[in-house]
């Protein structure tokens, strides 16, 4: 059976309806599109507004700082023409130096960013040590003119009794060695001016010279609050600052009087070295740090600026808050969410449309299965469409029809099962009778190999005994006969030695002789002697006679050990081969037990075998009876045709049972066969033991595997 999850990855168990699974299933990778999306426009809306910010931020300070050049520059301009005037008047007979004086009353009057302009003059220590008491006039002629402002007017400025003072100044000397000088910005109090207002000013010098010879330098005092002004006018964001660092790096403009004159190192919250080094570039550079001021990080923007010939100096920066910054990002962000939302809510609109358009036939097709379910197979689905869900209606009012037809044929196939369950169960019945007085059979045929067994057994026994005793009685001929042999050897030498002693006994009897000769030759002193004589010839007769007799004796001995030892050498042979003989006897008896025993293990598997072939056939026919019960079950399934059970699956079911009925009865059958081939073969092995005679060789049992084949092996 196979079965098809659309949804088996995703978790959409809990959304009922497809029309909600199917809005989720689209909007869902939407919205993470979406949010993805955001995120990176929102990454990319803050790295490019930070990037706009730092480049606004150069163009601004390099706007502000041009501005500051071109301010400082029409100053450096105004100082090079009261120069060029005070050089023409002195290198030109008959030009007064009034003119040059009205000039700068001109210049000052026409700048109102300029304090002063001035000129002071190389003088002569002896005229200026001979003045008594000093005026305007006197000083004007001796040191140079000055002219400021107060309040409105312009008024001139002198040098009093302390005129040496302001020769040792650094706006005097410095000029000496340079072409242009811009003074380090300072506080100065004018004392010809009548308000005594406090400048914050810085002053452009000249050197004034004639032929190549100093004498004296003209400049501009310029009002550096003007500047500030002028740089506020370029401001980025309503919190942004800004000012100039003087070529001593100190604070030249700032919104902050207080940090006048004071080096940036205490107010940039920054590395030191590293501002050093980026200062010495000469190059615009920006950099991040924390602005007590502002209470925020700021990203400061500085840009280089020089002024004319005085190869000085001076960086104009710009200070943006980095929330500024961050806040104008989040206003764009915020502009695209609202966009994005309003075009996830119309894609969410268009999507709820579509998947209506799209469930509206599924879920009339879904009525249609579940009134199929309900066991009604009269329904049809209509549809117009030619697309998949038209597809899938076609394929439902299809299976309808073969779900039709496949109920009819299951109807008429489970009456057919029923029959053939119930001959099957007879079938099996018989057969596990059959098996039943096969099984009481082998019992009986058992019995008498084990009878059989016995009586080989006690044959095989007796054999072994009297093959023992067959093997003793030939060892003790053997030894009788070699006995019988050594007697004979030793009656021989018996004899021989015998002979010998005659033959003493013969000699004794001469030597006795001659004795009693020569005793009777000796008369009476002999006749001792030939008494001796005499009883050593009786003794020796007596010893002759003795030792005939006992040749005698040694004959007839010798003569009755040969013929024993011929008799034995008969015998021997004979009990040689009546051993042979019981030796044959009991290997026959080993060899009939080992058949014996392999026939017995054979009925026993045979035991088995029937025993196993009994339980089968109860087996089958309790299946038999089980599948006539399903197959009446499986009727009524099918009368009521109800969903709660699949048709298929029954039917895959009662085909694999009968097909398991129906191999075990094979089997059984080819069992049965193979069994009363066994008895045929054990029968004839036990017909051949019984007529094996003792002295054959033993019997010869035809045990090969083509005969075993019907045996089960366990």
């Amino acid at each position: 059976m196979i079965t098809i999850n659309i949804f088996a990855n995703m978790k959409f168990s809990k959304f009922k309806k497809l029309q909600t699974k199917f809005v989720v299933l689209f909007l869902v990778p939407v919205f993470v599109i979406y949010l993805i999306t955001i995120g990176y426009f929102s990454y990319k809306i803050k790295s490019e507004a930070f990037v706009n910010a730092n480049n606004l931020a150069l163009a601004k300070a390099a706007q502000s700082a041009n501005s500051v050049k071109i301010f400082m520059e029409n100053a450096l301009t105004t100082a090079q023409a009261v120069k060029s005037a005070y050089e023409v008047w002195k290198t030109t007979p008959g030009v007064q130096r009034s003119s040059a004086d009205k000039l700068m009353i001109e210049l000052l009057k026409t700048n109102p960013d300029y304090l002063s302009v001035w000129s002071q003059l190389e003088y002569d220590e002896k005229t200026a040590a001979a003045i008594t008491e000093f005026n305007a006039k006197i000083s004007v002629e001796l040191f140079g003119a000055a002219y400021l402002k107060s309040g409105n007017n312009i008024v001139m400025d002198f040098v009093g009794e302390d005129y040496a003072t302001f020769y040792t100044e650094d706006f005097y000397t410095l000029p000496q060695s340079s072409e242009e000088v811009i003074m380090e910005p300072y506080d100065w109090v004018y004392p010809g001016d009548t308000t005594l207002k406090q400048n914050y000013e810085t002053s452009i010098v000249l050197p004034l010279k004639h032929k190549g010879v100093f004498f004296g330098v003209a400049g501009v005092d310029v009002e550096l609050s003007s500047l500030h002004k002028l740089s506020e006018s370029n401001s980025i964001y309503k919190n942004s600052g800004s000012g100039l660092i003087s070529p001593k790096l100190n604070m030249a403009i700032h919104k902050d009087t207080a940090l006048y004159g004071t080096t940036i190192f205490n107010y940039f919250q920054t590395d030191s070295a590293v501002l050093f080094s980026n200062l010495s570039t000469k190059q615009p550079f920006n950099f991040t740090s924390f602005s007590k001021e502002l209470k925020t990080e700021v990203i400061t923007t500085v840009y280089p600026i020089t002024f004319g010939k005085t190869n000085q100096y001076w960086y104009y920066f710009i200070e943006t808050p980095v929330n500024e910054i961050a806040a104008e990002a989040n206003k764009s962000f915020i502009i695209a969410l609202l966009l994005g939302f309003i075009g996830l809510s119309l894609l969410f609109l268009i999507i709820l449309f579509l998947s209506k358009s799209i469930s509206k036939p599924i879920t009339y097709a879904v009525e249609a299965a579940k009134t199929i379910a309900e066991g009604n197979l009269n329904v049809e689905v209509q549809t117009t469409s030619n697309d998949e869900i038209g597809k899938l209606s076609d394929s439902l009012n299809k299976m309808t029809a073969k779900i039709r037809e496949t109920v009819a044929i299951i109807i008429e196939g489970s009456s057919n099962i029923v029959i053939g369950s119930s001959q099957i169960s007879a079938s099996s019945q018989h057969i596990a009778q059959g098996a039943n007085e096969q099984a009481a059979s082998t019992e009986q045929v058992s019995a008498s190999i084990e009878q059989i067994m016995a009586s080989i057994n006690q044959n095989t026994e007796n054999s072994q005994i009297a093959n023992a005793i067959a093997k003793n009685a030939e060892a003790g001929m053997i030894e009788s006969q070699e006995a019988a042999e050594k007697t004979i050897a030793v009656l021989t030498q018996i004899a021989k030695r015998i002979t010998v002693i005659n033959e003493i006994a013969e000699k004794t009897d001469l030597l006795a002789i001659n004795a009693a000769i020569e005793a009777a030759r000796a008369g009476v002193s002999g006749k001792g002697f030939s008494v001796v004589a005499a009883e050593i010839r009786n003794l020796a007769t007596h010893s002759q006679r003795a030792a005939v007799e006992i040749i005698s004796l040694a004959e007839q001995s010798l003569n009755t050990a040969r013929q024993s030892g011929a008799l034995l050498s008969n015998i021997v042979p004979e009990v040689r081969r009546t051993s042979q003989i019981i030796e044959e006897i009991a290997a026959a008896s080993v060899e009939q037990n080992s058949g014996t025993m392999q026939i017995n293990e054979a009925i026993n598997q045979l035991n088995l075998v029937t025993q196993q072939n009994t339980s089968t056939a109860e087996e089958l026919a309790a299946g038999s009876e089980e599948l006539a019960s399903q197959a009446a079950n499986l009727r009524q399934v099918i009368s009521f045709f109800e969903a709660k059970a699949s048709v298929n699956d029954e039917i895959v079911l009662l085909e694999q049972s009968i097909e398991q009925s129906f191999k075990l009865l094979n089997e059984l059958r080819a069992k049965q066969n193979n069994f009363k081939e066994e008895i045929k073969i054990e029968k004839g092995v036990k017909s051949s033991v019984h007529e094996t005679k003792i002295p054959s060789k033993g019997i010869s049992l035809d045990m090969n595997e083509q005969k075993n084949d019907g045996f089960e092996s366990f």
